[in-house]
């Protein structure tokens, strides 16, 4: 299946729940297992903030799993149990605080990864539209190599240390004409 990947130490992995995530997850799980490498599940979650009473109130017993990093964490954990299942060897579970694309660079960086794998679930309706997604901001920003895997297809496409996502440049789509004048980014 991997025969062509090189042997990686660390792999992190993008959680969110979606099934895209879950691609990832499968796919990132069984080249640990083949590389007997060590996982790291990350999550990023933005913190803060207290749910309203009334929600509180409605929920009863469960309120808890709103608060913090709950529900960041119950993902990681569930991805978890997935990554075990496929006999993957080392398992970390983490829920940063943080953006996702800054959680997965911290995890990568604080772990000495040499993988990070991202599911993609269609991202090119964002970059028909000029809109960044997860893949391009952390393709961007990476040091390390990016495994794309793609729910849709099933393909994956390796982005080699930080080399930009787009084999082309961003188009502008409106009522079905094209223009292929690049989108400028205003920072």
């Amino acid at each position: 299946m991997t025969a062509v990947l090189k042997h990686y130490r660390t792999i992190v992995v993008g959680v969110n729940g979606s099934a895209a995530s879950d691609l990832a997850v499968d796919t990132a799980a069984l080249i640990a297992a083949e590389n007997d490498a060590r996982l790291v599940l990350v999550t990023g979650y933005l913190g803060g903030g207290r749910q309203p009473a009334v929600l509180d109130d409605i929920l009863g017993r469960e309120a808890y799993l709103l608060h913090g990093g709950t529900p960041a964490e119950e993902l990681v954990r569930q991805a978890g149990e997935r990554a075990a299942a496929l006999a993957a060897p080392s398992i970390t579970r983490c829920a940063i605080a943080s953006t996702p694309d800054k959680a997965l660079l911290t995890a990568a960086a604080e772990t000495g990864a040499d993988l990070i794998v991202l599911g993609d679930s269609g991202s090119r309706r964002y970059r028909r539209f000029g809109l960044p997604t997860l893949v391009d901001a952390v393709a961007r920003k990476s040091a390390i190599d990016v495994l794309v895997v793609s729910r849709i297809s099933g393909d994956r496409q390796m982005i080699r240390r930080g080399a930009p996502a787009l084999k082309r440049p961003l188009t502008v789509a409106w009522g079905g004409l094209r223009s292929t004048a690049p989108v400028r980014s205003r920072s």
